[in-house]
Protein backbone atom coordinates (compact mmCIF):
# COMPACT_ATOMS: atom_id res chain seq x y z
CA UNK A 1 0.00 0.00 0.00
CA UNK A 2 1.32 3.68 -0.94
CA UNK A 3 2.12 5.38 2.37
CA UNK A 4 1.05 8.59 1.66
CA UNK A 5 -2.37 8.58 0.00
CA UNK A 6 -3.05 4.34 1.21
CA UNK A 7 -3.75 2.94 -2.18
CA UNK A 8 -3.39 -0.56 -2.79
CA UNK A 9 -0.63 -1.93 -5.03
CA UNK A 10 -1.50 -4.82 -7.45
CA UNK A 11 -0.56 -8.03 -6.59
CA UNK A 12 0.75 -8.50 -10.34
CA UNK A 13 3.91 -7.01 -10.11
CA UNK A 14 6.64 -7.75 -7.98
CA UNK A 15 10.31 -6.14 -7.76
CA UNK A 16 13.22 -8.21 -6.47
CA UNK A 17 17.24 -6.87 -5.46
CA UNK A 18 20.09 -9.03 -6.68
CA UNK A 19 23.35 -8.11 -5.29
CA UNK A 20 25.76 -9.22 -8.05
CA UNK A 21 28.43 -9.20 -5.78
CA UNK A 22 26.87 -12.81 -4.00
CA UNK A 23 25.95 -14.35 -6.69
CA UNK A 24 27.48 -17.51 -4.67
CA UNK A 25 24.42 -17.36 -2.35
CA UNK A 26 21.91 -18.16 -4.72
CA UNK A 27 19.19 -20.72 -3.61
CA UNK A 28 17.71 -23.37 -5.15
CA UNK A 29 14.56 -21.29 -6.11
CA UNK A 30 16.91 -18.60 -7.37
CA UNK A 31 18.70 -21.32 -9.82
CA UNK A 32 15.33 -22.63 -10.84
CA UNK A 33 14.16 -19.12 -12.48
CA UNK A 34 18.01 -18.90 -13.80
CA UNK A 35 18.40 -15.18 -11.47
CA UNK A 36 22.12 -16.82 -10.62
CA UNK A 37 22.27 -17.03 -14.77
CA UNK A 38 21.17 -12.92 -15.36
CA UNK A 39 22.82 -12.27 -12.47
CA UNK A 40 26.22 -13.34 -13.79
CA UNK A 41 25.18 -11.76 -17.47
CA UNK A 42 25.04 -8.31 -15.77
CA UNK A 43 28.26 -9.07 -13.65
CA UNK A 44 30.21 -10.27 -17.21
CA UNK A 45 33.01 -7.42 -17.49
CA UNK A 46 34.27 -9.20 -21.11
CA UNK A 47 31.93 -10.21 -24.36
CA UNK A 48 33.77 -13.72 -24.23
CA UNK A 49 31.60 -14.22 -20.87
CA UNK A 50 28.65 -12.83 -22.03
CA UNK A 51 28.98 -15.35 -24.87
CA UNK A 52 29.86 -18.50 -22.35
CA UNK A 53 26.53 -17.31 -20.44
CA UNK A 54 24.40 -16.74 -23.60
CA UNK A 55 25.31 -20.37 -24.72
CA UNK A 56 23.07 -21.99 -21.74
CA UNK A 57 19.90 -19.96 -22.19
CA UNK A 58 17.90 -19.11 -25.71
CA UNK A 59 16.47 -15.78 -23.24
CA UNK A 60 19.74 -14.57 -21.93
CA UNK A 61 21.44 -15.03 -25.35
CA UNK A 62 19.00 -12.52 -26.90
CA UNK A 63 19.14 -10.49 -24.04
CA UNK A 64 23.40 -10.68 -24.43
CA UNK A 65 22.83 -9.63 -28.37
CA UNK A 66 20.53 -6.48 -27.41
CA UNK A 67 23.14 -5.39 -25.23
CA UNK A 68 25.54 -6.18 -27.67
CA UNK A 69 23.75 -4.06 -30.17
CA UNK A 70 23.19 -1.18 -27.73
CA UNK A 71 26.59 -0.70 -26.94
CA UNK A 72 27.98 -1.29 -29.95
CA UNK A 73 25.86 1.56 -31.52
CA UNK A 74 26.73 3.53 -28.37
CA UNK A 75 30.81 3.01 -29.28
CA UNK A 76 30.12 3.71 -32.88
CA UNK A 77 28.57 6.90 -31.51
CA UNK A 78 31.42 7.76 -29.49
CA UNK A 79 34.36 7.24 -32.35
CA UNK A 80 31.69 9.63 -34.38
CA UNK A 81 31.93 11.75 -31.88
CA UNK A 82 35.91 11.72 -31.39
CA UNK A 83 36.33 11.73 -34.62
CA UNK A 84 33.94 15.31 -35.18
CA UNK A 85 36.14 16.70 -32.24
CA UNK A 86 39.66 15.79 -33.74
CA UNK A 87 37.84 17.59 -36.98
CA UNK A 88 36.85 20.19 -35.35
CA UNK A 89 40.03 21.08 -33.34
CA UNK A 90 42.01 20.65 -36.27
CA UNK A 91 39.85 23.13 -38.31
CA UNK A 92 40.17 25.82 -35.53
CA UNK A 93 44.34 24.89 -35.54
CA UNK A 94 44.20 25.51 -38.92
CA UNK A 95 42.29 28.60 -38.09
CA UNK A 96 44.81 29.78 -35.99
CA UNK A 97 47.74 29.08 -38.12
CA UNK A 98 46.36 31.28 -41.24
CA UNK A 99 45.61 34.08 -38.56
CA UNK A 100 49.01 33.74 -37.35
CA UNK A 101 50.93 33.48 -41.25
CA UNK A 102 48.66 36.07 -42.16
CA UNK A 103 49.75 38.81 -39.24
CA UNK A 104 53.33 37.52 -39.40
CA UNK A 105 53.21 38.70 -43.64
CA UNK A 106 51.37 41.86 -42.10
CA UNK A 107 53.68 42.52 -39.41
CA UNK A 108 56.79 42.09 -42.31
CA UNK A 109 54.94 44.30 -44.50
CA UNK A 110 54.80 46.96 -41.88
CA UNK A 111 58.43 46.55 -40.81
CA UNK A 112 59.32 47.03 -44.83
CA UNK A 113 57.38 50.24 -45.02
CA UNK A 114 59.05 51.53 -41.79
CA UNK A 115 62.40 50.64 -42.92
CA UNK A 116 61.51 52.59 -46.07
CA UNK A 117 59.88 55.43 -44.32
CA UNK A 118 63.10 55.74 -42.10
CA UNK A 119 65.15 55.69 -45.22
CA UNK A 120 63.31 58.53 -46.52
CA UNK A 121 63.62 60.52 -44.10
CA UNK A 122 67.84 59.84 -43.79
CA UNK A 123 67.64 60.77 -47.32
CA UNK A 124 65.69 64.40 -46.44
CA UNK A 125 67.99 65.07 -43.64
CA UNK A 126 71.20 64.76 -45.60
CA UNK A 127 69.05 66.82 -48.24
CA UNK A 128 68.49 69.53 -45.49
CA UNK A 129 71.92 68.82 -44.05
CA UNK A 130 73.78 69.83 -47.42
CA UNK A 131 71.24 72.62 -47.96
CA UNK A 132 71.81 73.95 -44.15
CA UNK A 133 75.60 73.45 -45.02
CA UNK A 134 75.84 75.60 -48.35
CA UNK A 135 73.65 77.98 -46.93
CA UNK A 136 75.85 78.80 -43.97
CA UNK A 137 78.95 77.85 -45.90
CA UNK A 138 79.99 75.32 -43.63
CA UNK A 139 81.50 72.19 -44.93
CA UNK A 140 79.37 68.85 -43.79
Amino acid sequence: MDTKDHYPYTNKLSIGVVDLTRIDLATEEDRSYNIDKWAKLFKAETWEDIKMIAKQDVFISKAGETYYEITANEHERQLAEGREDVLRRERARKRREVKLINDLAQSRQDLEQSQKDLADRDRRIETLEAQIAQLTGKPQ
